[in-house]
């Protein structure tokens, strides 16, 4: 997410309904929400069989996203949803995977005022078996919007985690 960019026309997952049920369809373009201080990219760019990856698809798309992070001069959280783009973010950066272990809720600091925030993939899988719920997919929202709105540097105020 990057301060000061706003995306207009782009449609935006829901990770739940009121219902509790889950509802990851994508909303009309018309729907008349708008992204501000967002902008969306995907780790892998296919919709491969059984909606995995293989690591070779995921690293022919690692150049793409390198190059989407490199264009963006502003950027300062990137919310990684899911470990599939997580572990690339950390490889397009040239980061240490193990130094920042996926953890739903967890803040990665990835140096030179970058941030990685992790949450779970909002798949209907996840949504439906409870794995992520809407507040805490909300909980990572609030703390994404925190980073970005308090000044930088240490002793940015961030909600922890709660327990799954």
């Amino acid at each position: 997410m990057q301060r000061g960019h706003e995306g207009r026309g782009l449609r935006t997952l829901d990770p739940g309904r009121e219902d509790g049920r889950g509802d990851c369809a994508h909303h009309p373009r018309d729907d008349g929400l708008r992204l501000t201080d967002c902008y969306i990219t995907a780790a892998a760019r296919c919709v491969p069989p059984a909606n995995k990856p293989t690591t070779e698809e995921v690293a022919t798309c690692r150049r793409f996203l390198a190059a989407e992070i490199r264009s963006l001069p502003d950027l300062a959280v990137i919310l990684a949803l899911g470990t599939v783009a997580h572990g690339s973010v950390l490889a397009a950066l040239g980061r240490i995977r193990a130094a920042h272990p996926f953890r739903h809720g967890a803040l990665h600091d990835l140096g030179s005022g970058l941030m990685l925030a992790d949450s779970y993939h909002c798949s209907r899988y996840n949504v439906n078996t409870g794995r992520l719920s809407r507040a805490m997919f909300d909980r990572v929202i609030r703390n994404v919007r925190g980073l970005l709105d308090a000044p930088a540097g240490p002793g940015r105020r961030v909600e922890s985690p709660a327990p799954r």
